[in-house]
């Protein structure tokens, strides 16, 4: 199978890249940059050919799309690319992978397929989100009796402009702050649910605010989840109080605030005076008994998204049916096969209790 990589010198196309330069595919690494080409060209194999691409030009789209038999979407913003690739991928009868998601984009892609539109089309396959919602159907999968699911997230990485500026334009769709999913229903949690109960490290140490996403409501309702609850974390509190205000003030308006609140962001995601890691922990509920699993790593947060992206291609061309249609990635790949690759290519620790 031909595999192309969209935004393949960004650090997230990098992660992708080298996922699939560890496969017998044949891959085309599309960049923007011939500089950061030139100087990426030497980590990998002959068999990855890197080739220019403007991701605004139509025809070029159209030839990439052509001859690949996959395209994984690393560019970005997502907000303004929206689902232009992914429509032409479908034209084509394609699989299409792209590294956002979102509730609009899926929606855009779903009116796409009713008006008899081919292909296959994977949402979300980053880490957030993306490995977050894998990793619950992980524990789901080991434990379909549990009754309450928890999922806390942490990040201190450095974020491209471009991440940052879809974490601001994302903030325009979202509605599923301090809530939390019951019997299949969004429920607000009482007095804010900011930083609740005990919690494992490092969140005990941090700051934590439930959010809800359209990935992790459309997994916790697939799966059944009775009840589930989905935590950000923040340094402290005025980063948390600072990122509140950006949608509190619905700081992303115009291309002006967009700009000047991504700036923001990437500021509050990446302290220097903190180690740089990421770390998942999934806190679950048994009858009476609770139960952990913890995946922390100090890999740059962008490269893992990367590497979940690289992981689901690999999969899909791997599958023997793939069926045509709008999922997000949780939906469509086997959880203990990407977390056991995962462990394997990043350097990642483990640990369940």
């Amino acid at each position: 199978m031909k595999i192309g990589v969209l935004g393949a010198t960004g650090h997230v196309g990098k992660g992708a890249l080298r996922v699939l330069d560890k496969t017998d595919h044949k891959i085309s690494a599309y960049y923007h940059s011939p500089q950061k080409a030139e100087v990426m060209k030497a980590e990998f194999s002959d068999k990855v050919i890197f080739k220019h691409i403007d991701i605004y030009d139509e025809e070029l789209l159209n030839a990439a799309c052509g001859e690949c038999d996959m395209i994984i979407n690393c560019t970005g913003p997502s907000g303004k690319i929206m689902n232009r690739i992914a429509v032409l991928c479908m034209k084509e009868n394609k699989i299409y992978i792209d590294v956002s998601g979102g509730k609009k984009l899926k929606q855009m892609m779903e009116t796409e397929f009713s008006f008899g539109k081919n292909g296959t089309c994977v949402l979300g396959a980053g880490i957030y989100p993306g490995l977050t919602e894998i990793l619950a159907g992980y524990i789901v999968q080991k434990n379909p009796q549990l009754q309450e699911l928890k999922l806390y997230f942490y990040g201190n990485s450095p974020l491209s402009e471009i991440a940052a500026y879809d974490i601001v334009a994302g903030m325009e769709e979202s509605n599923g702050g301090m809530s939390y999913v019951r019997n299949g229903k969004i429920t607000k949690l009482a007095g804010g649910g900011t930083n609740e109960g005990n919690k494992i490290a490092p969140f005990d140490k941090l700051i934590t605010m439930p959010v809800l996403s359209d990935e992790f409501y459309s997994l916790v309702c697939k799966k059944k989840i009775p009840k589930a609850y989905f935590y950000h974390s923040f340094q402290n509190d005025k980063a948390l109080m600072d990122f509140i205000m950006i949608k509190a003030m619905e700081q992303y308006k115009t291309e002006e605030q967009k700009k000047a609140s991504a700036t923001k962001i990437q500021q509050l995601f990446f302290c220097k005076d903190r180690p740089k890691e990421v770390c998942i922990i999934v806190e679950y509920k048994i009858d009476d008994s609770i139960h952990y699993f913890k995946l922390e790593s100090e890999e740059d947060w962008s490269l893992i998204t990367g590497y979940v992206a690289g992981l689901t291609a690999v999969f899909l061309a791997g599958a023997e049916n793939i069926h045509n249609g709008v999922n997000y990635v949780a939906e469509v790949v086997e959880p203990e096969e990407i977390i056991k690759s995962i462990n394997k290519i990043c350097q990642t620790n483990m640990d369940e209790w």
